[in-house]
């Protein structure tokens, strides 16, 4: 028996190339349509044209989500376009607008608390696994602990975003989105790697350049999809 044929369920090659085109479709649109909502708000555009820009990228999400079969990305993706246009049509744009940041935030959170559940590997623990596959209990023990402590940091910053877009003006709104949004997790992973560097000392582990090169090999689709 041929070992290398192929399944009698595999796709038909006209068929994947359509789809395939597709998703790369998609990631074009979405690409872009990010570089256009950070030109539009930084040149100070106007709302209601930024927000369409933005519930398009979400659809555009779903859509995607749904032509690779990936339903709970999709309902996912369906959830945060429902809450954007809740929060334009109960509120306003700049409401929505703001939720914008909420959401992203609650999705990563949401992806790395996920990933605990029983029968699944922890994001961090698959990250580390595809540097180093030799992992002791102690490493892994402490990939599932920081994965724990990232879902929680997101879900704090999330849960401060909340507050600020209903609680905040323009000027602080804008410091926190541009500054402390992006320095806290920069902060964060800095502490936890020095922490990291001390607390696994007498681990044999990768060097720095064959983790970086392993990070750049790594399917984070398939872990965060997972």
């Amino acid at each position: 028996m041929n070992s290398h044929a192929e399944p009698l369920t595999s796709t038909p090659r006209p068929r994947l190339l359509l789809r395939k085109t597709g998703i790369h479709a998609v990631r074009l649109l979405i690409g872009a349509g990010i570089v256009s909502i950070i030109t539009l708000e930084n040149l100070g555009g106007h709302l209601p044209a930024v927000l369409f820009l933005i519930i398009g990228l979400f659809a555009l999400a779903c859509i995607r989500a749904l032509w690779e079969r990936h339903q709970s990305t999709a309902w996912v993706s369906g959830l945060d376009l429902g809450i954007l246009l809740g929060g334009a049509f109960l509120f306003s744009p700049g409401i929505a607008l703001r939720l914008v940041l909420v959401l992203i935030q609650a999705n990563i959170a949401v992806h790395f608390l996920r990933s605990l559940r029983p029968g699944h590997h922890a994001v961090i623990t698959q990250i580390a696994s595809a540097i180093g596959p030799d992992q002791s209990s102690r490493v892994f023990d402490y990939t599932r602990a920081v994965t724990w402590a990232w879902g929680l940091f997101m879900a704090m910053l999330a849960g401060i975003s909340l507050g600020l877009t209903f609680a905040s003006t323009p000027a602080l709104w804008r410091l926190w989105q541009n500054r402390f949004s992006l320095a806290l997790p920069i902060a964060f992973f800095v502490a936890e790697w020095l922490f990291r560097q001390w607390y696994l000392r007498g681990e044999d582990r990768p060097g720095v350049l064959a983790s970086l090169k392993a990070l750049s090999h790594i399917d984070y689709r398939r872990i965060f999809q997972a």
